[in-house]
């Protein structure tokens, strides 16, 4: 399937994208040295959504395409036939993921993006951060903002150095100064995905040797500092007190009953956890329905995979798992390079929202739209 766009459409793309992540950087900057927070996670949707208009994709992904969205289809149909139209957004928040996906499938033949303009690009995006961070520490505060939440934008940030260092234009300085946004970030989820980045980048494991020795010092330095991290957001009650145990414990509470037809494929839609849950999760009433009361979904769960294991089943996450390692790989990506992406979203999904969240994904979405990496690799 071959559609083409005019050249202009997709350099206007770039060049937008561009400039938003330079203005958002300069609002939240100097809106921050007043006290006032910013948040940019409509702006990240909007270059989502608005790289519709830059379809081109194979016909392997068309299939894919119109899957997606008969899956998608399924879902408002029930949902409309047994709850009605009133709860569409609440329905539309647990598919968002399979909205996005539905657009990356449809990019995968659009090149806009040079090697070139995207490594100049990520060094920029880089002092943007250390920047916001390293002055928001001065401030006294912990976890500063740039875009959004610092979980979603230090996965969005790890994904991209990936790339980066799969291109052979990072080095040791490099990653230093990687780190050090990564440590003045506070995430948790972020330091996790620090030490796959170092594993992917420097192979401690490759050789044994002395070089080797202090690579692997090196790791044990960042799983130190991971957990000191941890530890310094432990609260006082304990494990206990952890709301990722607290949501643990709710997942493990609304598998009762399940058999092998749910473990596959998950709940009906728009299936609301327990009201006993939801009394428990009380605290998070900004994440319940907006039309029934006191009714609440997975999504309050935070944990990605928790949700869509809930909510689609074990099969969705292998599709998605498969979907993901085959867009990446269609884009000149090795099994390695693939694989550890994969593995820095999961592990934010671990915690947070992972391919729901927009900034998130976008990082895929500038992925697809580069030029073919492997070409770039052969020169």
């Amino acid at each position: 399937m071959k559609l083409t766009k005019p050249i202009w459409l997709g350099e206007s793309y770039k060049s937008v994208t561009s400039a938003l992540f330079a203005l958002c950087f300069l609002f939240s900057f100097t809106f921050y040295l007043v006290g006032v927070e910013l948040y940019f996670t409509f702006v990240f949707d909007l270059l989502i959504f608005s790289s519709i208009f830059l379809f081109k994709t194979t016909r392997g992904f068309t299939l894919i395409v119109i899957f997606l969205l008969a899956y998608i289809s399924y879902h408002f149909l029930y949902v409309h036939y047994f709850f009605g139209s009133a709860h569409f957004r609440d329905l539309l928040l647990s598919l968002k993921f399979i909205l996005y996906f539905t657009i990356l499938s449809g990019l995968v033949k659009r090149e806009i993006v040079s090697v070139e303009y995207f490594s100049k690009g990520f060094l920029f995006l880089m002092g943007f951060f250390l920047v916001k961070y390293s002055m928001a520490h001065i401030m006294g505060d912990r976890r500063p903002p740039l875009y959004t939440e610092n979980n979603f934008e230090m996965c969005f940030l790890s994904v991209l150095y990936l790339v980066y260092v799969f291109f052979g234009k990072s080095n040791g300085w490099k990653f230093i100064l990687f780190s050090l946004v990564i440590v003045l970030s506070g995430s948790r989820s972020a330091i996790l995905c620090l030490v796959l980045i170092y594993l992917y980048q420097f192979r401690p494991f490759y050789k044994i040797n002395l070089i080797q020795l202090l690579k692997l010092g090196a790791l044990f330095v960042i799983g130190s500092l991971a957990l000191l991290i941890i530890m310094s957001r432990m609260t006082s009650g304990g494990l206990e007190g952890v709301d990722r145990y607290v949501f643990f414990m709710v997942f493990v509470e609304n598998l009762s009953g399940w058999g092998l037809k749910e473990l596959l494929l998950g709940n009906s839609p728009l299936t609301p956890l327990t009201p006993a849950s939801c009394e428990q999760l009380s605290y998070y009433q900004s994440l319940f329905s907006r039309v029934s009361d006191g009714v609440c979904y997975p999504l309050i769960l935070h944990l990605f995979w928790l949700r869509v294991f809930l909510e689609h089943g074990l099969l969705v996450i292998l599709i998605l798992c498969i979907l993901t390692i085959c867009i990446l790989k269609s884009k000149g990506f090795d099994n390695r390079a693939a694989f550890f992406t994969l593995g820095i979203i999961s592990v934010n999904g671990l915690s947070v929202s992972a391919f729901s969240s927009s900034i998130i994904f976008f990082s895929l979405i500038v992925i697809v739209l580069m030029k073919p990496l492997h070409e770039y690799r052969l020169k």
